[in-house]
């Protein structure tokens, strides 16, 4: 039986988590408030929580499905047996059984891609979307206009409209779907020049795949991220956590790229190698450009590589770290450079160069520094954090955390 199991077999009343994640499944028999305090239970097949108990009370808390799923329970995030469990602020990946609005076959579409737009002129979308029960879409996507916003049960016909774009942005956002749960759902595009300008006459089902790939052919002056032509590319979110043990005998890459720039501006990758304690053995485990590789070469930082290449071989790290820290700074000696100066920063994972996984660093504005991902062990194997964390203090402030010695 998993410790999280254990804790709430002891709980009285209230069972309130310390801000992390957990792993499932677990079987809530009796009545009690489970206060997740933003964690996340998790389990790579459903069901991951299951009610059976009245009087639970579910709140501040995501529950996700981390492998395939699929089409029977082992594709249900969240099973309801009793029917007056109280959700509040509970955010689901999977389906949702027992809320008697909803359908429990119904899968909320993951991506609504608009593919390629005119650039520099406003477009607008017919998207076709069902909704398996009243629901409210929240979005702070810039540029982006989504009417309605709130749905009917079953199919509604949203109009998305874009502002004038200029040429080569990347439109990648989320949406939430609120009904008694949230879903997250991403937003792409393109625009393009000579692309095809919208009205809301082209159509679009919500039903697309985890991944669309973008085609990229930007001019001189931007930088091109190397699009997967792949659909198995996962596209995470911020605080999203996966197990990767199916990629530990495998060479890891990381790769942060932007689509533009308003100056010229130099992020560089720097990877904190940290102990049980959480710090640093010794200078020596901060990996950058400077001291570019580990003794045993299990991590490396390729800083020739346009853009630099950061390389993880989980299956060599020395038994004595426990996490892997990969950390974008801004280098800028006049300390007027931050994030607010690039537009569409994405983070790229490649597995035995195949891109595997792509996180959207959004809303990022007078950061100098960000935590893209953490590598640690979970009960003797590993796992991803895509963190997704910016600093305004710079390197300096990690490096201290971190018990690095920085003059």
């Amino acid at each position: 039986m998993n410790s999280l199991q254990n804790e709430l077999n002891m709980a009285r009343g209230t069972l309130k988590l310390t801000p992390g994640e957990y792993e499932g499944p677990i079987v809530v028999d009796k009545p009690v408030v489970i206060d997740g305090c933003d964690s996340t239970i998790w389990a790579n097949s459903g069901p991951v929580v299951v009610v059976t108990s009245a009087s639970v009370t579910l709140k501040n808390l995501r529950i996700e499905i981390t492998g395939a799923g699929g089409s029977g329970e082992e594709g249900v995030s969240l099973k309801l047996v009793a029917p007056d469990t109280a959700l509040e602020h509970i955010e689901v990946s999977g389906r949702v059984m027992g809320l008697q609005e909803e359908s429990a076959n119904w899968k909320a579409s993951s991506v609504i891609a608009l593919g390629e737009f005119a650039a520099n002129t406003e477009n607008s979308f017919s998207v076709e979307f069902e909704s398996p029960a009243p629901a409210k879409i929240v979005h702070s996507i810039k540029g982006v206009e989504i009417e309605p916003l709130k749905l009917k049960q079953g199919k509604n016909k949203l109009r998305i409209s874009t502002a004038g774009m200029r040429e080569n942005t990347i439109l990648f956002g989320e949406l939430l779907l609120n009904t008694r749960v949230s879903r997250r759902i991403y937003l792409t595009g393109k625009s393009v020049k000579g692309a095809p300008e919208y009205h809301a006459e082209k159509i679009i089902a919500g039903n697309l795949p985890i991944s669309t790939p973008i085609q990229m052919d930007p001019p001189d002056d931007v930088i091109a991220p190397v699009v997967s032509e792949d659909n198995s590319v996962m596209i995470v979110s911020r605080g999203q956590r996966l197990p990767v043990k199916d990629l530990e005998q495998r060479e890891l890459k990381v790769v942060y790229e932007h689509a533009s720039a308003v100056r010229s501006i130099d992020i560089d990758p720097y990877v904190f190698l940290l102990a049980k304690n959480g710090k640093a053995r010794s200078d020596e485990d901060l990996i950058f450009f400077g001291n570019t590789t580990t003794a045993d070469n299990s991590v490396r930082v390729n800083t020739q590589d346009v853009p630099a290449v950061v390389t993880v071989e989980l299956s060599r790290i020395n038994p004595e770290i426990e996490k892997i820290v990969v950390v974008y700074s801004i280098y800028d000696e006049q300390n007027s450079g931050d994030f607010s100066c690039v537009r569409n920063p994405v983070i790229r994972v490649l597995s035995n160069d195949r891109e595997k996984y792509r996180m959207n660093l959004d809303n990022l504005t007078t950061e100098k520094t960000i935590v893209a991902m953490e590598l640690y062990r979970y009960k003797g194997e590993w796992k991803i954090n895509f963190a997704g964390g910016g600093y305004i203090s710079g390197l300096p402030r990690l490096c201290n955390d971190y018990g690095i010695s920085v003059e």
